[in-house]
């Protein structure tokens, strides 16, 4: 019988040395990765919903300028159109979570190209919209997102 008693006492043992493991080292662990995972998943779902929004910025275009090959557009009108689109079409988990920074237009350069569509009357700048949005973390913390769109004529 003593052998029998010693073999509970060591499973009683080992069992309490496992379930003080588990409490004080592996659920902690597992929170904190748990947190990390949720966090970063929060950051690239901001970053494609601005991905997903940004194209929107071609509607600003102006039709009539685009027929000749002319890059024209009402930066302002653009800004507050992509502004309004982020904000109006908000992912649940992103709702109190996302505040837009900035929309910002500007212009870039481009060299010639001698077999582009439009020939000689191909634009020398073209339109690119840039996104800064802040993500506030469940932890408190909060991430800065920049996502840019070059706005380029492509033949249909």
């Amino acid at each position: 019988m003593n052998t029998l008693s010693a073999c509970r006492r060591g499973s009683v043992s080992l069992l309490v040395l496992y379930t003080g493991l588990l409490l004080f080292l592996i659920l902690p662990y597992g929170a904190g990765l748990l947190n990390a995972q949720n966090n970063m998943r929060l950051i690239l779902r901001a970053g494609a919903y601005i991905d997903e929004t940004l194209p929107s910025a071609y509607l600003g275009l102006d039709a009539a300028a685009l027929a000749i090959g002319q890059f024209q557009l009402d930066s302002q009108q653009v800004e507050n159109m992509v502004s309004e689109r982020l904000m109006a079409h908000l992912p649940p988990e992103l709702i109190n979570r996302f505040e837009i920074r900035a929309v910002q237009v500007d212009w870039q350069a481009v060299t010639t190209d001698p077999e582009h569509f439009l020939g000689d009357e191909q634009p020398l700048r073209v339109p690119t919209v840039t996104c800064v949005a802040n993500i506030h973390l469940p932890n408190g913390n909060t991430n800065t997102i920049s996502r840019t769109i070059i706005l380029y004529q492509r033949p249909n």
